[in-house]
């Protein structure tokens, strides 16, 4: 589900204009919701019916049904990108944050996690940053940016950190979670420098006053 969601942010990206996109902000996070209420409910012991073979194909089904319903309602009704971006960085950033907080907590404990105070303190923090750091992409590019690289690089550091404790921290589970939350956070370092690089409205003052004081001193 998570690379079709990058295809479809990644061909947004085609167009030569960098005009922004809200079909793509919203149908991407309504999927991701869709994915992470099949998440939470193939893992709550009070749900057994999601994790039997129908429900989950209901689940997965649904999963697309509020995607492309958000995006098509996007569409037509010509709906703000930003809100769902907002979304979308506070419930990444947040994660992360609520890692490092677990990772806190648990580092008595065998497993090296657990989810207490400092780990919700910091969530909640992750989340308000995050919000407010996605809310200042303004353009086609950087919401791309913002919809693929922080979830991606979560997922890619999971994948190293899940591999480094299989092979050489057995007796470690955080490695994985510690591999998940530096991806996510490089991941969302990327998407704000991205942002912050396409919507400053002083870049090309500032190299025009240059250009000019080259031409008149020469």
């Amino acid at each position: 589900m998570r690379v079709v969601i990058a295809l479809i942010v990644l061909t947004s990206l085609a167009h030569a204009d960098d005009a922004r996109k809200p079909e793509v902000t919203w149908g991407v996070t309504g999927a991701e919701v869709g994915m992470a209420t099949t998440f939470a409910l193939a893992f709550s012991s009070h749900a057994k019916a999601a994790t039997s073979p129908g429900g989950l194909v209901a689940l997965t089904l649904g999963t697309f049904a509020l995607g492309g319903g958000l995006g098509y309602l996007a569409y037509k009704e010509d709906l703000s990108a930003t809100p769902p971006l907002v979304l979308h960085g506070a419930a990444w950033v947040g994660l992360d944050m609520f890692l490092v907080g677990a990772l806190i907590d648990g580092r008595d404990r065998r497993s090296g996690l657990r989810a207490g105070k400092t780990a919700f303190a910091l969530g909640a923090v992750g989340a308000i940053g995050g919000g407010l750091l996605a809310s200042r992409s303004k353009t086609a590019t950087s919401d791309a940016v913002w919809l693929v690289a922080p979830g991606g690089g979560f997922i890619v550091g999971g994948l190293v950190g899940g591999v480094a404790m299989l092979i050489a921290f057995k007796d470690k589970p955080s490695w994985a979670a510690i591999g998940a939350l530096s991806g996510g956070v490089i991941g969302a370092g990327v998407a704000s420098f991205v942002a912050q690089r396409n919507d400053d409205p002083n870049a090309a003052s500032r190299t025009a006053p240059l250009m000019l004081s080259y031409g008149g001193i020469f």
